[in-house]
This record gives structure tokens, C-alpha cells and sequence, in this order.
């Protein structure tokens, strides 16, 4: 496939291992002028948009958490809908964790699924007979137009059309859970918020990773057809 699309690369930042971040937190501590690491500590600059100077050790070891190789994102397509919906927000998540501000990763990763399963939707071409379904067919079906509906309905919708399977299906909903159990219980203990945070950030991006499936290694770079001529449709 020749996509024909830019994509921006290490928009969450370096992917890093401990050694890495403990040489880099040494370069900051000590100003050291060794430029070993003075790449990833220009990304790390560029990816937080302050001063890493001004660092704490604990935010770069929570940098590390939500940066493993399983789930860590490197290459994205740059469209402004995809900026808007998912690139700004995955970083606004991952910085958040970094901070220490979990509940903010909560919601921030909720809504970037919401936003997932509305690209799905808009990217299938599901149809009533040979027309494509209209936002009155939506109504008239659903009860309402398919972004209007809550994301427990719109899961199931993108179930029934086969649009999603059941394993993708569970991973939408393990952050969907999650933040509502914080958001909306009063019984909610927060004393595991930052695993569940960080179980969130992990959980959305191994989902854009399956969703997206993206491959640009090779001579036949390929992604998600769908989501191909969506992007295509929207240049």
C-alpha cells in the first residue's frame, strides 16, 4: 500500500529503558555535557514543552512506566480531525500521568476511545440496502445519531456490525469502566488510581495499535484499509 500520508513519529516521546533514564537524569542533575543521550533528551524536551531541568527523578520514572515497547506508539497519521481527536489528547494523558495527575489520564484516555469508536464507525460504510446509513437512519434505528449515543451503545452497535470483535470490544471497555468507577461511584477507593491510570494509557494504546494497524517497516508500508480511505476522504 502507498499511503501517501504523513505521519509523525515519536509523538509520545522516546522510547526509553531504566538505563536510559537514569543516564538522562544524570545529564540533567549534573548539566552533564556528554552527548551520548542528547538526542533523547532534546525529544524528552520537546515532548513535555518545558524544561526538563526543572524535573523531578519521580517524573521520569513515571515516564517510563507509560513507555514500554508492548504498547509504545511511534508513528501516527497527521490529519487535523486526528490531531485534534487523538494525537493532542495522547500526549495531554501521558503528560498528565507524568505529573501525577491520574484522574486526568482517566478521562483524557476515556475520551480518546470515544473517539476511536465514532472513527470506526464513520470509516465503515455500513448501509440500508444500497444507501448508505444517514444520521436520519441513525436516529430512526439507534434512537439517535451514533455519536449521540453513549459508549456502552455504541460498542455494541460496533459489535453487532462486525465492525469490532469481542477482545477489542473488552479492551473499550476496560477504560470505559475505569473511568467511570472514579468518575461516578462514591464507594471508588482511590488508593490504585495510579495503576488503573496507567492500565488505562496502555489499554488506549494498544487498542490505536490494533485498530490502526499500522506498518511502515519495509518496502510496503500498510494501515487499517478503512481507516485508508477515510483518511484519503478527508485530505
Amino acid at each position: 500500500m502507498n499511503t501517501g500520508i504523513t505521519f509523525q513519529s515519536e509523538f509520545l516521546g522516546p522510547l526509553l529503558n531504566e538505563e536510559e533514564v537514569d543516564q538522562l537524569w544524570k545529564k540533567i542533575v549534573y548539566e552533564d555535557s556528554d552527548l551520548s543521550y542528547d538526542f533523547h533528551y532534546q525529544m524528552l524536551k520537546a515532548f513535555f514543552k518545558i524544561d526538563v531541568e526543572l524535573f523531578q527523578k519521580v517524573i521520569l520514572d513515571r515516564y517510563l512506566e507509560v513507555t514500554q515497547e508492548e504498547f509504545h506508539l511511534t508513528d501516527f497519521p497527521i490529519i487535523q480531525p486526528f490531531t485534534e481527536k487523538f494525537i493532542t489528547p495522547l500526549q495531554s494523558a501521558k503528560r498528565c500521568y507524568c505529573f501525577g495527575e491520574f484522574l486526568a489520564t482517566l478521562e483524557l484516555c476515556a475520551h480518546i476511545a470515544e473517539m476511536l469508536a465514532q472513527l470506526l464507525w464513520e470509516s465503515h460504510s455500513v448501509t440500508k440496502g444500497d444507501e448508505p446509513l444517514s444520521r436520519t437512519d441513525e436516529k430512526n434505528i439507534f434512537g439517535n445519531k451514533f455519536e449521540k449515543l453513549s459508549q456502552s451503545r455504541r460498542l455494541k452497535i460496533l459489535l453487532g456490525f462486525n465492525i469490532i470483535n469481542n477482545d477489542l470490544k473488552q479492551t473499550f471497555d476496560t477504560i470505559r469502566k475505569l473511568r467511570n468507577e472514579y468518575y461516578h461511584l462514591w464507594s471508588k477507593e482511590v488508593k490504585d488510581i495510579q495503576l488503573d491510570s496507567q492500565t488505562s494509557f496502555a489499554e488506549i494504546c494498544k487498542l490505536i495499535k490494533d485498530v490502526f494497524e499500522i506498518d511502515l517497516d519495509g518496502d510496503n508500508p500498510s494501515m487499517n484499509a478503512h481507516i485508508f480511505q477515510f483518511i484519503k476522504g478527508h485530505k
